[in-house]
């Protein structure tokens, strides 16, 4: 078993160091799990969705890295819109507002009041808001893989 995790190790690391030579990317490979949820197994699992988010955080504006995680208490306008975001993504993509909330440390209430201001912003009522979430949609295609095409959820909070 040692002789089998020790090759698997090794084929992984070979594999991550062809694609970030080749096409300049960063993977993150899981294995023996998925990047489904386990609870419905068909969704992002909002771990990924929250990281993924930090990162793009960072990507677009290096004096985010500062915050060190999407779960900071911050109120910063600069860091809070990348909360929003992700909140009204995970929830477009089938996640609980309870369970988004868990996540980021959140109450309910918080993550309504987001999901709100992000649907606002797509409505082109919040320009700085739009900016972050077209970001983030880009990102996430890029770094995770599709994301909910479901634009017709009714929020029944």
């Amino acid at each position: 078993m040692t002789i089998k995790k020790n090759a698997l190790t090794v084929d992984t690391q070979e594999f991550v160091s062809r694609v970030k030579h080749k096409y300049n990317l960063d993977v993150n490979v899981i294995l023996g799990g998925t990047i489904l949820d386990q609870k419905s197994g068909n969704k992002i699992a909002l771990e990924i969705l929250r990281d993924e988010t930090y990162h793009a955080m960072c990507d677009y504006d290096e004096n985010l890295v500062k915050y060190l995680s999407i779960r900071n208490r911050s109120r910063k306008r600069e860091f809070v819109a990348w909360q929003q975001v992700y909140s009204y993504i995970a929830w477009m993509h089938g996640h609980s507002k309870l369970d988004i909330g868990k996540s980021l440390m959140k109450g309910h209430a918080t993550i309504i009041s987001s999901i709100k201001k992000v649907q606002y912003a797509i409505d082109g009522f919040n320009p700085y808001l739009l900016e972050r979430y077209r970001y983030l949609t880009n990102y996430y295609l890029t770094h995770v893989g599709d994301i909910t095409k479901n634009t017709e959820r009714q929020d029944n909070a």
